[in-house]
């Protein structure tokens, strides 16, 4: 299995907020971000600071990274 990091950048939005949005259900967090304020809140992570990063096995998304 190849595994590789890859920056995110804006037209990852969508995948991030669904993995984001599944994280949180799989915790049983209860944060009550919708969608929107989930990706609202992701794309302030991509555009500042942070660095939001996806992991990839075989070219296959499986997972993200913020820090």
């Amino acid at each position: 299995m190849k595994v590789q990091v890859q920056s995110a950048i804006e037209s990852d939005l969508s995948l991030l907020t669904v993995m984001n949005q599944q994280l949180i259900k799989d915790e049983g967090s209860q944060n009550p971000m919708n969608y929107k304020q989930l990706r609202e809140r992701m794309l302030d992570w991509i555009k500042g600071d942070w660095h939001v990063d996806l992991l990839l096995a075989d070219d296959e998304v499986i997972g993200y990274a913020v820090y």
